[in-house]
């Protein structure tokens, strides 16, 4: 007679029972249910379902890491077979083993959810589940019921860089099916949230996704720079993976995801979503574990060109190892990635900040090239206007190591003598400050071409495939595309969004030359409704505010720079406030006029509402500088938004803002934005400046408050002086990108506190203490 293993981990007078079963599995926390034969055949299939909470070592955290495991009930017997996995990522005060309390949603067994739960979907189907714990608490600490290390409770534990270990792990010690293509991720709220970012991190290791009522903004990334993370922004990381969304009715992050809805189902076709008469729970749960099944079934292959976007500055993904020495929050970019190239960039935000230049980036690709060969590596760095072009000899395995930095590189590698390579270099509009709907607009798209020799007589296509865009004018003929050129050819396409609830729109180019070489290529649009023009507002340009802030709160202080007179000026860095019931409210406002934000300036800062909805998302608003060359009454206008709270909704308001700038002259002094030194003795200062910054110098005061340190004793240094530079030169990583820098040599080691002092090129000049003090290693 068979013997069948009961469900539970049960605690008796503070001790586990522990087992090991078969001698295959680790140390085991269950109860085994010995009962009679008659009462074991008469337990249900979820019955038979083997619940085992157990752990391992985990070498990413130094620590050992619990998890509960729901293997199949023939598991034991049928010893050749293998599994496919979903890994499941639980929610907020929950952990591996259910709920912390009276909980929200309990989806483990029996009479879970309904019926509807994981023991009962592994007793119809071959499947192994497994629970992954976040937590995320040190001995000492008050409770911590928020899990995965994501939001404002911040550690070292980086759980999606745990989770290609964990992944291992679990591979080498059960019966899998161990390849992408019977590994899929889920996860419930917070858990729905790491289910998404995790998945879309790691493309090559798991081809389907589910989310029960994810979070789709959480604070994440390294501890010392972290970035906001909006899933709305990720949908280009999902290629080659199957996704789906659930969430309920009563669901209290509902808010979020009406705004979600209206991104992801518009610019991915391997996303569904379905709604559920339910609250914050595991809503459909057999339902998403089927569709999750049917892709192991039929799962979808690696794209052929891919997109993929990380916070952290060094990853892997699809073999291609990618390392920067950024130390600063931002993300790092690569787009339509294939054989014969990609495009990659670094930036403060997505989709659209900063540009940062002075990090360094290499890029390893996997061994797809001929062993020990020469290619040659065109790299148009659109960004800065300039090209670069170099044979590099693969390595014995066909890998390239191709370097670069944070700016926009469009990179060709070809072999001696090879075809035209094209690519999408940039897409603008023509004939309107931002894409309307309901009007028709024209794309101006241009073209570049990474490859060794110049594309003649093409034909361009535009398509969309959705019923709500018309293609007006879809096709343009080119005469040529040259190689080594920037900007040099470009084509306008006519297209018309039918309906106002459109905000982003996926397009496909397709160019075909004379020798009947194809180049497809996506790109993504925001579109936004015509909305009315704002009368109340006010333009802070350095002046005393008190501004909402966090959703119900207020701040009074500084908003914006300048004179502080409410009118714009050149040189001035402005935050558009929209009056509305007597509070002032800051507004994320977009324009896409040449005279704004000079020398690649971009700063949107966000507004967490998480202390108010407790959820973790929230509006931003933007800090639009005006170039010192703007003309006199020249005006500008701003598409700007902006949230209203309504518990436990946000309301977003959007309206159009008129600027004149008025004054002649610049009269504004750079802007000190951070300061960092660098473990090789280098010290970097970022400014933000209307016009050229000319002179930047720091004056390094010993800090004798700072310094005195118990078991340390050292001489007081002298005060000392140092000029920075933004030439490329002498560790300065890139010129002309407002990051000034220079290495410290002679010098003792001490704390110090540091006076900024710049100059532009107008003779605008400041001094700004750094708030915190700077320790300077021995360099004499």
């Amino acid at each position: 007679m068979k013997q069948r293993y009961g469900l539970f981990k049960v605690l008796i007078g503070g001790m586990s029972w522990k087992s090991s079963l078969i001698g295959i599995f680790p140390v085991l926390l269950l109860t085994m249910n010995l009962g009679l034969s008659a009462q074991n055949e008469a337990l249900s299939a979820s019955d038979a379902v083997m619940i085992i909470d157990t752990q391992h070592y985990s070498h990413t955290f130094s620590d050992v890491r619990n998890y509960r495991i729901f293997l199949p009930p023939d598991y034991q017997e049928n010893q050749k077979q293998r599994y496919p996995v979903i890994y499941f990522f639980h929610g907020w005060a929950q952990r591996y083993f259910g709920e912390w309390a009276d909980g929200y949603s309990d989806y483990e067994k029996g009479d879970d959810n309904g019926g509807d739960n994981i023991a009962a979907f592994v007793a119809r189907r071959d499947v192994i589940v497994v629970k992954i714990d976040g937590w995320n608490q040190f001995p000492g600490e008050d409770l911590n019921l928020s899990p995965f290390n994501i939001g404002k409770d911040r550690s070292f534990r980086q759980f999606p860089i745990y989770f290609r270990e964990f992944v291992t792990y679990v591979d080498d010690t059960y019966r899998t099916l161990p390849d992408r293509a019977h590994r899929a991720i889920s996860g419930l709220s917070m858990g729905g949230f790491m289910s998404f970012w995790i998945g879309g991190k790691y493309p090559d290791l798991v081809s389907g996704i589910g989310n029960f009522c994810g979070s789709l903004e959480m604070i994440t990334g390294p501890t010392e720079f972290s970035v906001y993370y909006n899933h709305m922004d990720m949908y280009d990381n999902y290629h080659g993976i199957d996704v789906r969304f659930h969430y309920g009715t009563r669901d209290r992050l509902r808010y979020y995801h009406y705004d979600f809805l209206k991104i992801w189902p518009q610019v991915m076709d391997n996303f569904q979503y379905h709604v559920y008469d339910a609250d914050h729970v595991t809503c459909g749960l057999g339902d998403m574990f089927e569709f999750l099944w049917e892709n192991f079934e039929k799962p979808p292959v690696k794209p052929d060109s891919w997109d993929h976007i990380d916070v952290y500055p060094n990853f892997k993904v699809w073999d291609y190892d990618i390392a920067s020495d950024r130390t600063q929050a931002g993300f790092t970019r690569l787009e339509n990635v294939n054989i014969r190239g990609f495009k990659s960039s670094i930036r403060s935000f997505l989709p659209d900040g900063e540009l940062m230049s002075h990090v360094n980036l290499t890029i390893k690709t996997p061994p797809i090239y001929v062993p020990d060969n020469p290619y040659v590596v065109m790299d148009l760095n659109v960004s800065r206007n300039q090209i670069h072009k170099d044979t590099l000899l693969s390595d014995a395995e066909g890998r390239l190591k191709i370097h670069l930095n944070g700016d926009e590189h469009h990179i060709g590698i070809n072999k001696k003598n090879d075809l035209p390579n094209i690519s999408i270099n940039s897409v603008k509009v023509k004939n309107m400050n931002w894409a309307t709907t309901k009007t028709d607009v024209v794309l101006t798209v241009s073209l570049i071409n990474k490859g060794l020799s110049d594309a003649r007589n093409l034909e361009l296509t535009l398509n969309s495939f959705q019923d709500y865009v018309k293609i007006k004018k879809g096709e343009v003929s080119l005469d040529r595309v040259v190689a080594e050129g920037i900007n040099s050819s470009t084509a306008d396409f006519t297209v018309l969004v039918t309906e106002d609830s459109i905000e982003m729109v996926r397009f496909q180019l397709l160019v075909q030359d004379q020798n009947s070489s194809k180049w497809i290529e996506d790109f993504e649009l925001k579109f936004r409704k015509d909305e009315p023009a704002i009368e109340r507002f006010v333009i802070a340009d350095g002046g005393h505010y008190t501004v909402v802030h966090g959703g119900v709160d207020s701040i009074t202080g500084t908003v914006g720079v300048g004179n502080g007179d409410g009118i714009a000026n050149p040189g001035e860095s402005l935050v558009l406030l929209v009056e509305s019931g007597g509070k002032y409210y800051r507004t994320d406002a977009y324009s896409s006029d040449p005279h704004l934000n000079p020398y690649g300036v971009y700063q949107r800062i966000p507004d967490s509402w998480a202390e108010y909805d407790h959820i973790g998302g929230g509006p931003r608003y933007t800090v639009p500088m005006i170039a010192s060359d703007c003309p006199a009454s020249k005006k500008i206008e701003f598409w700007v938004e902006y949230w209203l709270p309504n518990n436990p909704e946000h309301i977003i308001k959007r309206g159009r803002i008129e600027v004149e700038v008025q004054g002649e002259e610049d009269q504004t002094a750079p802007v000190f934005r951070w300061l960092s030194v660098t473990n090789d003795k280098n010290i970097q200062v970022k400014l933000n400046d209307g016009t050229k910054v000319e002179d930047v110098r720091l004056t390094m005061i010993p800090d004798s408050v700072a310094s005195t340190k118990r078991y340390l004793s050292w001489t007081t240094p002298e005060e000392f002086s140092v000029t920075l530079h933004d030439d490329g030169k002498d560790g300065d990583k890139c010129a002309d990108d407002n990051v000034f820098s220079a290495r410290i040599k002679g010098k003792a080691a001490y704390f110090y506190k540091t006076e900024i002092t710049s100059q532009d090129a107008l003779g605008n000049k400041s001094t700004v203490l750094y708030e915190k003090p700077v320790y300077l290693q021995n360099t004499r």
